[in-house]
């Protein structure tokens, strides 16, 4: 899914970088900032939502949106978005092409 997502973003003319962990994706916001957070809920070493809300706290005036977009479904999906301090979150369920059309809409509010 990260690896469809990513060429997906890039086809549209974003420069993305992707991790698989949560400590690989913490390396890559400390070595650029980004302009969009886009995670599953379930990564492999630790919950991306407690990654998150660290970045919430630490980067909290930063304003960067984080976007969940997890194969968690309904009420699940919303608590752990919340948990996470996510600004948007979608079920995979929903498709990629929603997730794209929101990546859009949220660039256009960063850009003006």
């Amino acid at each position: 899914t990260r690896d469809l997502i990513t060429l997906a973003l890039q086809a549209e003319g974003h420069l993305v970088r992707s991790a698989g962990t949560v400590a690989d994706f913490a390396q890559l916001v400390r070595e650029r900032k980004p302009h969009v957070l886009l995670t599953e809920a379930r990564m492999p070493d630790a919950p991306s939502s407690r990654f998150c809300n660290y970045l919430r706290v630490t980067m909290a005036l930063e304003k960067i949106p984080i976007v969940i977009f997890s194969s968690a479904h309904g009420e699940e999906l919303a608590i752990l978005a919340h948990d996470a301090g996510a600004d948007l979150y979608l079920s995979k369920d929903q498709g990629i092409g929603d997730l794209m059309r929101e990546v859009a809409r949220l660039f256009e509010e960063i850009l003006w």
